[in-house]
């Protein structure tokens, strides 16, 4: 009773959601000293939802606490920022995150650098990519970096909106297939476990076009972090990689 969670619904965290927290935190905690109440993915609070919880951070209720969670620090506003205690918290290295997956969840060597690679040395989210069904979004990749039907594109677009977790996926994988066109080692690959498909496609694909590709992702992944409409974003994203030479 003294705990909630308020997380993203869909794709933001929407003003509704913030007036419910809102007539939460009045209440005093009937178990302990404190209340806490925990926003994750903060920086996806739209704007009204955001401007909607300035007053609550100006005067927070006695007995409780607001926890703001983000990865994404400079896509919260400025005026949320400024009226919060940041605290930062740093990830695992890679290999260590790799040995507890190995050891605590009997995962292979690849499976565990895959998720610890994606996750980039975050533990929370890398339990929750653990049992995460957009992992197989890997299997979908080729198609992702080969179609040339709009139609197709359409609809994958679609579903990397159900869950922009996959646009990181993404990013690995031109990743993968950059440094196979740049290097004979194949160590530092994510999807080790894919190199005959990585090899296949990345025959057809320049460094230029590889690079281009990243960039597009990236940029795209902060247009959406700043509540940009995120279907458009990513069919203006999906047709840019279509047409990137």
């Amino acid at each position: 009773p003294d705990f909630q969670v308020v997380r993203p619904e869909g794709k933001q965290i929407k003003i509704d959601q913030i007036r419910q927290l809102q007539r939460q935190v009045v209440f005093r905690p009937i178990e302990g000293r404190r209340k806490l109440n925990i926003i994750t993915e903060a920086n996806r609070m739209n704007l009204e939802a955001a401007n909607c919880l300035l007053k609550t951070l100006e005067e927070p209720p006695a007995g409780s606490v607001l926890v703001l969670l983000t990865s994404h620090l400079d896509a919260l506003l400025p005026t949320i920022r400024s009226r919060c205690q940041i605290i930062s918290f740093q990830p695992l290295p890679i290999p260590e995150l790799v040995e507890v997956l190995t050891d605590q969840f009997s995962l292979s060597d690849d499976h565990a650098s895959s998720i610890a690679t994606l996750s980039q040395g975050a533990i929370g989210k890398a339990l929750s990519l653990i049992e995460d069904k957009s992992l197989t979004v890997i299997d979908q990749i080729p198609e992702v970096v080969t179609t040339t039907d709009r139609l197709s594109a359409f609809r994958i677009a679609e579903q990397l909106g159900e869950d922009l977790t996959q646009l990181d996926q993404l990013v690995m994988w031109y990743r993968d297939l950059l440094l196979i066109r740049q290097s004979t080692s194949f160590d530092l690959l994510t999807h080790r476990n894919h190199l005959e498909s990585l090899q296949q496609i990345a025959k057809h694909y320049s460094r230029i076009h590889l690079q281009s590709a990243i960039k597009a992702i990236f940029e795209t992944k902060r247009l959406i972090e700043r509540n940009v409409n995120a279907t458009l974003a990513l069919e203006v994203l999906v047709f840019k990689l279509m047409r990137t030479e």
